[in-house]
């Protein structure tokens, strides 16, 4: 299942995030630029707290308005543009 794998990941020196609503860290403020292996949970459920303790890091995306959150597709969405800018200009922390 997804926890084995996320050890797997982790066996080969990959840093493990996941997407989390309850994350202790912005997406912004982690460097993006190194291998990193993303979770995105389900709609609804997020990310299981197991897969969720096993990550490295749990990243949130900070919400305005009368949202909650968004949905999976959009949340993810959202930190892979965050990858790639940081990739682009080399580096988290608001680069």
């Amino acid at each position: 299942g997804i926890p084995s794998a996320i050890a797997e990941v982790k066996r080969a020196g990959i840093w493990t995030a996941a997407l989390d609503v309850r994350g202790d860290m912005s997406p912004w403020d982690f460097d993006l630029t190194q291998p990193v292996c993303i979770v995105v949970g389900s709609e609804g459920e997020g990310v299981h707290r197991l897969v969720r303790e096993r990550c490295d890091v749990r990243l949130r995306l900070p919400v305005a308005g009368h949202i909650s959150s968004f949905n999976a597709s959009a949340a993810a969405a959202a930190l892979l543009y965050e990858v790639m800018r940081q990739r682009e200009r080399g580096g988290g922390t608001r680069a």
